[in-house]
């Protein structure tokens, strides 16, 4: 994917939303990924890989969430050189990193996207 914007938002009390779900492998540069979740018991993630042995890939891009980011047991997210708004969510148990990132306030990332 290249140069898109991706919005997802869940509607009522109670679930989630995400603006990328990664089953495979996915390629993602100069997009944003926007997931919102603004009633009571909802989240948002913006990219999730849920896959067995999935990967994404995420450059130069802008993450927005309640957590930008979850993968599952066997799975990676990798982004780079991004604005990551959420961090990680650390209730998923696979791999999330980040490298030459950036939160809201332009404080850099730590290697979790925390």
């Amino acid at each position: 994917m290249l140069d898109s914007r991706l919005t997802a938002e869940v509607t009522g009390n109670g679930g989630f939303s995400t603006a990328l779900s990664v089953n495979g492998a996915a390629v993602v540069r100069g997009s944003s990924l926007f997931a919102l979740a603004p009633n009571i018991g909802t989240k948002g993630i913006a990219v999730i890989a849920n896959g067995s042995n999935s990967i994404a890939q995420i450059d130069a891009s802008v993450l927005h969430g309640d957590r930008a980011a979850g993968a599952g047991a066997t799975d990676t997210i990798e982004i780079g050189a991004s604005r990551v708004e959420g961090g990680h969510d650390a209730a998923a148990p696979g791999t999330v990193k980040c490298i030459d990132s950036y939160k809201a306030d332009y404080a850099t990332t730590m290697p979790n996207c925390d």
